[in-house]
């Protein structure tokens, strides 16, 4: 059985207390929860949705007692259903002041950081400003 750090439970707890209060979960028979195809954090799996994040909220769900639904879809339609009330809540997303205007954030379940990364043995003439990494290298995305 995978164990799960307390420090995200309290957050999450707090989170789908505020979903319970709301009008449109305390008629919905379970939770649904949309995300995206955002590996590692969240991806399909055999069909079915999964990944870190998805463990960490099924966890602390399964233990609130909630019955909960995941459903990955395209960006634009996951949040399409959160704004017209078909989806409880979203995952995993950036804080932003125009989200802040019709989404409660919980504290954040995952701490990350985007960056490049770079083959040590194939060093690429960069030559753009805003970007020197020393020495400058080939770039991979992943």
């Amino acid at each position: 059985m995978k164990r799960y750090s307390c420090k995200w439970f309290v957050p999450i707890v707090a989170f789908l207390l505020i979903l319970m209060l709301s009008p449109a979960v305390v008629i919905a028979e379970k939770l649904k929860f949309n995300t995206q195809d955002f590996r590692p954090f969240s991806y399909l799996e055999k069909g079915k949705v999964a990944g870190p994040v998805k463990e960490i909220i099924g966890a602390v769900c399964d233990k609130a007692g909630f019955e909960v639904e995941y459903a990955l879809f395209p960006w634009r339609r996951a949040v399409m259903e959160a704004k017209g009330g078909q989806a409880q809540g979203l995952f995993v997303l950036g804080w932003n002041k125009p989200r802040t205007e019709w989404l409660y954030f919980s504290d954040p379940i995952v701490n990350t950081e985007y960056g490049f990364f770079f083959h040590d043995e194939d060093p690429v003439n960069c030559s753009c400003t805003r970007f020197k990494p020393p020495p400058c290298r080939r770039v991979a995305f992943c």
